[in-house]
C-alpha cells in the first residue's frame, strides 16, 4: 500500500520528507488527470471514465513497475514481475546495442531506438529458488511512495529530495 491510500492519521505520523512527497505526488497525480479530462477526454472514456481516485491506483500501478531507458520510461511484461531484493544478491540491468554490444547508461540516450536491455546473473541458483532485482538506491522515504514498502538500509530522504518532485 503506497502512502496515497493512508488515511489522514497514518500520513501524520510520517516523516515531514514522506509528507512532502506525498503531497507532490497526489498534486502530479491530480494535475495529470485534470489535464487529461480538458485534453483527452475520449481517452479517460475508453478506460471507463475513472474517478481520481481510480486514475491514481492505476498511476501507482504503472509506476512501480516501469523501467527507466535512457531517461524514458518503458514497460518491460515480465521483467517487472522481479521482486525487490538486496543489491549483493540480484541480477543486473545491462544496456545493448543492436549488435549486443554492452553500451553505458550515460550513452542510452543517444539512440533510444536501437538500444535494449537485458538481464544477467550475477551467482548460481538452485531450482526453485527466487532470481531477485535491485531496483534503485532510493533514500527511505522514495522506497515507500514508489513502491509501497521500507527497505531498511536506505537512508532517510533529504528535504531538497522531496523539494524536486
Amino acid at each position: 500500500e503506497t502512502p496515497t491510500q493512508w488515511s489522514a492519521a497514518r500520513v501524520a505520523q510520517a516523516t515531514p520528507v514522506l509528507q512532502q512527497l506525498l503531497r507532490a505526488t497526489l498534486k502530479a497525480q491530480e494535475n495529470t488527470y485534470t489535464a487529461l479530462r480538458a485534453r483527452a477526454p475520449d481517452a479517460l472514456a475508453l478506460c471507463g471514465s475513472p474517478s481520481l481516485e481510480t486514475f491514481r491506483r492505476a498511476w501507482e500501478m504503472a509506476a512501480s513497475r516501469f523501467w527507466i531507458l535512457g531517461g524514458r520510461a518503458f514497460a518491460a511484461p515480465y521483467v517487472d514481475m522481479f521482486n525487490f531484493g538486496e543489491h549483493a544478491n540480484t541480477c543486473n540491468l545491462q544496456y545493448r546495442s543492436p549488435s549486443f554490444q554492452p553500451v553505458r547508461e550515460a550513452d542510452a540516450k543517444a539512440s533510444l531506438a536501437q538500444l535494449g536491455f537485458e538481464f544477467y546473473i550475477r551467482q548460481n541458483y538452485t531450482a526453485g529458488q527466487e532470481i531477485l532485482f535491485y531496483y534503485n538506491h532510493h533514500c527511505a522515504e522514495e522506497f515507500q511512495i514508489y513502491y509501497g514498502f521500507t527497505y531498511p538500509p536506505a537512508r532517510p530522504c533529504k528535504a531538497q529530495v522531496a523539494a524536486k518532485r
